[in-house]
């Protein structure tokens, strides 16, 4: 006879009460896995410009401090795949690409493609739409007979970011909802969560450094069409 079966067996009691222990375990749990997944997404995001960024220190370097105008308003064209956009990723308007190991053959490009991308309004991903997550800035400064990226012609090669007044307060790269109010609108982009349900972007400014900032709301301080999101050129 073996005396040690009714020992070794569980109760559907005790059954259940593990069950219900790692139930509550796996929902404290959770959270903390979505805000490290969210944190690894933002990292690589800032990882993304600032390897953007430094794409384009190298272009300046090859071509006497200019840069490249990829189109006089849309300004997704600076770098990235072909996209839905139909513009090659070899284009000359995609200046960045030969720094970033692009060929003719290169189907995706990791470095312009943000993780937490989710497109806007009627755009599944706007990395598949355009070729890019990323925008590069071509707001006007306030002074609009100063030369910048939206009233110089495409393929202009004389814009020097040297010039720029304050390159650690003018946005240069940056998550494309960082245009989420452009025109005034609340397009709901919110690829980034935040403390607040604010649009959130990861941006690389002139001088190379890459910050983690809100987007005003429109008629707040440091809307897009003010200094911080315009080129002050000295």
């Amino acid at each position: 006879m073996n005396y040690l079966s009714h020992k070794n067996a569980f109760t559907l009691v005790e059954l259940l009460t593990v069950v219900a222990i790692i139930a509550v375990l796996v929902a404290l749990a959770l959270p903390q896995v979505t805000k490290m997944q969210e944190g690894g997404r933002k990292s690589k995001c800032a990882s993304n410009l600032k390897q953007l960024g430094a794409a384009v220190r190298l272009y300046m370097a090859d071509n006497d401090g200019n840069i490249f105008v990829p189109s006089p308003i849309s300004t997704v064209l600076f770098a990235g795949k072909a996209g839905q956009s139909g513009t090659p990723a070899t284009d000359p308007k995609r200046f960045l690409n030969p720094y970033l190991g692009v060929t003719s053959s290169t189907r995706e490009v990791p470095l312009a493609r943000c993780p937490a991308d989710k497109g806007m309004s009627g755009v599944a991903l706007q990395y598949n739409s355009a070729g890019t997550s990323y925008m590069f800035n071509y707001r006007p400064p306030n002074d609009t007979t100063k030369a910048t990226l939206r009233n110089l012609p495409v393929g202009t090669s004389s814009f020097k970011l040297m010039n720029v007044s304050q390159p650690s307060k003018t946005l240069m790269i940056m998550c494309q909802p960082a245009f989420n109010y452009d025109g005034g609108g609340d397009r709901r982009q919110r690829w980034h969560s935040g403390p607040t349900d604010d649009v959130y972007v990861n941006a690389c400014y002139v001088d190379g450094h890459v910050q983690f900032v809100r987007i005003p709301r429109p008629g707040e301080s440091g809307y897009p069409d003010t200094a911080d999101f315009t080129w002050g050129i000295q």
